[in-house]
């Protein structure tokens, strides 16, 4: 996943790295990456992925946000992808797209596996087709974005202010 991201043909990003108490051999990993210049890594006790997340958030410096997990990879366009998409669109806070779901070797998953199967395209049933917002709660059984999208970090910023609202 790191490999992924720092080869990305968008290059204005800081990658967040938060190791959340992992106990497998993620903290030697992360030394390779230690004094990278888009790196910055955070090291804590296991508290679960929200806790991680808002770690990683409140670290974060750029106008845009997004987050994937250590299982993820992403195609060398990816950032660049989704950053033009909603740089056009300026009153669009989140942009998302489909994705693709992979085995542990890399290969793509056949009509057999049985993974969201109600998403999937037919030609090619590793990639998964999100519905449009208008007709998500009516036609899929779960509202749901996947590992591929990006926000407006003021966003984030406005559901905090919103938090802290008593009542």
């Amino acid at each position: 996943s790191i490999e992924t991201i720092l080869s990305q043909t968008y290059d204005r990003f800081e990658l967040i790295i938060v190791n959340d108490g992992s106990t497998d051999e993620t903290g030697d990993k992360l030394k390779l990456y230690k004094s990278h210049k888009k790196i910055k890594i955070f090291e804590q006790s296991n508290t679960g992925l929200p806790n991680a997340l808002n770690r990683g958030f409140r670290e974060a410096s750029g106008e845009l946000f997004t987050w994937t997990s250590s299982d993820n990879v992403l195609k060398e366009d990816a950032l660049k992808i989704l950053v033009e998409e909603i740089q056009k669109n300026p009153e669009i806070g989140l942009v998302f797209g489909d994705f693709e779901i992979i085995d542990s070797s890399g290969n793509q998953i056949d009509s057999d596996n049985n993974w969201r199967f109600y998403d999937r395209k037919l030609k090619n049933p590793s990639h998964v087709k999100l519905t449009k917002a208008k007709i998500c709660d009516k036609h899929v059984p779960i509202n749901y974005i996947g590992p591929y999208f990006l926000y407006r970090s003021e966003l984030s910023k406005m559901l905090d202010r919103y938090a802290n609202v008593p009542g």
